[in-house]
């Protein structure tokens, strides 16, 4: 059941900050952008949180054994130090090495400053920013347009539209509406060289013309 809702809130935005206490968990997944959670005296044996943003999953007096993780997993403040940190191409179990690796991904993607706001603060302000972030952790090859909740997360989304049309603008994003699935024909979105949009804090040359346009974008937002 604890492994259900963990799940959940990698697909859902909830009305609630669900809490787990007192239990133990062999294993767990937590992917995306996961929704404010709590866990209290919880020891998980082992925690996918590969690609997945931890910011909002708040630790308090827990365990994890094993936290398989990569370049585009984000650490909250508050995740305890996994006793083995399995990454793509290595595995680390010093403690130096572990707590060094969880605080370079925390300060890379939270660096403390952005002008008057740190990142996360930008990127909650600027939602269109905050858009772009969710879907290019979004796991799937493609997002369909379908009834699917992680897809509505992202379509459903007021800047949709307009992060939609620069990605096309920029050559981030394909459509096509010929991929075979169940169901009514609807269409397809693929976002291309997802891995340079997970680090904007060192944007490669080729995103540059695609934030400047979103920080042109942003006073359009109602704020």
């Amino acid at each position: 059941m604890c492994s259900l809702i963990l799940a959940t809130c990698s697909v859902q935005t909830l009305s609630f900050k669900p809490s787990i206490k007192d239990v133990c968990i062999d294993e767990a997944l937590l992917a995306e952008t996961v929704c404010p959670v709590s866990m209290e005296r919880v020891t998980i044996a082992q925690l996918d949180a590969r690609g997945a943003d931890l910011a909002a999953v708040d630790f308090s007096d827990c365990f994890i054994s094993t936290l398989i993780a990569d370049s585009g997993t984000i650490p909250s403040r508050t995740i305890p130090r996994p006793a083995v940190l399995a990454l793509r191409d290595d595995t680390l179990v010093n403690d130096e090495d572990v707590e060094g690796w969880l605080g370079q991904q925390y300060f890379t993607a939270y660096p403390g400053d952005l002008g008057q706001y740190s990142l996360k603060e930008a990127l909650e302000h600027y939602p269109i920013v905050k858009l772009l972030a969710r879907f290019s952790r979004y796991r799937p090859f493609w997002l369909k347009d379908t009834e699917e909740r992680p897809a509505r997360k992202i379509l459903d989304d007021e800047n949709w539209p307009i992060l939609r049309d620069l990605l096309f603008k920029h050559d981030f994003l394909t459509e096509r509406t010929d991929v075979p699935s169940a169901g009514p024909a609807s269409p397809f979105y693929h976002l291309k060289n997802r891995e340079l949009l997970v680090d904007l804090d060192h944007p490669a040359e080729t995103v540059l013309p695609l934030l400047r346009d979103l920080l042109r974008a942003i006073p359009q937002e109602g704020q």
